[in-house]
């Protein structure tokens, strides 16, 4: 069995080098990955990464940066400049926008259309809903909106 998988592995891992974009990434940390490809349409798994353009799957142990991604971003830090689909862990920063769900203890957006769910969120501008102890929004302005709540945020 640990030959079979070991098979299948090394196929996908050469028929990967002969695409356009990448459908199989490995990586131990930013320039340390096979293959070296700015552009991922498939899974990556490492410890720590920095794609650019990501549309699939990552999963890295420590931490992973990407600037364009549509998908599933799971580390235990992760950061990206936009973001459509799912942000995974204990640390999640989007520089810009997030169309989608950060879940994490950490989560920090510039700008989110939908869920922050963790123990501290903080968005600059939401159009959605906050769940965690600690709830911030900067574009909320008194006395009609608080910016800060316990529990539950929202805005729509």
């Amino acid at each position: 069995m640990k030959k079979f998988v070991s098979a299948i592995a090394i196929v996908l891992l050469f028929a990967s080098l002969s695409f356009a974009v990448t459908p199989v990434k490995l990586s131990l940390w930013k320039g340390l990955d096979v293959p070296q490809d700015d552009t991922l349409r498939g899974i990556e798994v490492g410890l720590g990464s920095y794609t650019p353009d990501m549309t699939g799957f990552i999963f890295d142990l420590l931490m992973n940066k990407t600037d364009d991604a549509a998908g599933v971003q799971m580390a235990l830090i992760t950061i990206t400049t936009n973001m459509k689909g799912l942000q995974w862990g204990f640390i999640n920063v989007s520089n810009q926008e997030i169309s989608g769900v950060q879940l994490g203890l950490l989560n920090k957006a510039d700008k989110i259309n939908g869920l922050q769910f963790g123990f501290i969120n903080l968005a600059n501008d939401l159009y959605g809903v906050q769940i965690g102890l600690i709830n911030y929004i900067g574009s909320q302005t008194l006395p009609y909106n608080l910016p800060f709540t316990i529990i539950l945020n929202f805005k729509f």
